[in-house]
């Protein structure tokens, strides 16, 4: 059940950010938090019911820093929703450290 709402997020969230995005650029963001807590789950299933150590320490390790982004993503577009703007400021890369350092740990494993 689990893996059919992942999969049927991911499908909800790519229709939503293609239709919406000339209406309103900050669906993008709640498309990327929506994205990264459904590949989380679906990632999380694969974990559980998979039998291969190797399948599970390739998956788990490599979508990794992934799973720090619906924090920078949500906050995002609610700040971008309030403002009522769409803009990207390097201040607003601050947000992303987290990913970005994941990122460069699991660098040497790929």
């Amino acid at each position: 059940m689990l893996y059919y709402l992942s999969i049927i997020t991911l499908i909800l969230t790519a229709s939503a950010v293609y239709h919406n995005y000339y209406i309103n650029k900050n669906t993008l963001f709640l498309g990327g938090y929506l994205f990264s807590l459904s590949l989380y789950t679906l990632v999380h299933y694969i974990v559980f019911e998979s039998d291969s150590i190797l399948a599970i320490a390739i998956i788990y390790k490599h979508f990794s820093p992934i799973f720090y982004l619906p924090g920078a993503m949500i906050y995002l577009y609610i700040r971008g929703i309030l403002n009522n703007k769409q803009s990207f400021s390097k201040k607003d890369l601050l947000h992303f450290i987290p990913f970005i350092i994941g990122t460069i740990n699991i660098l040497p494993y790929f």
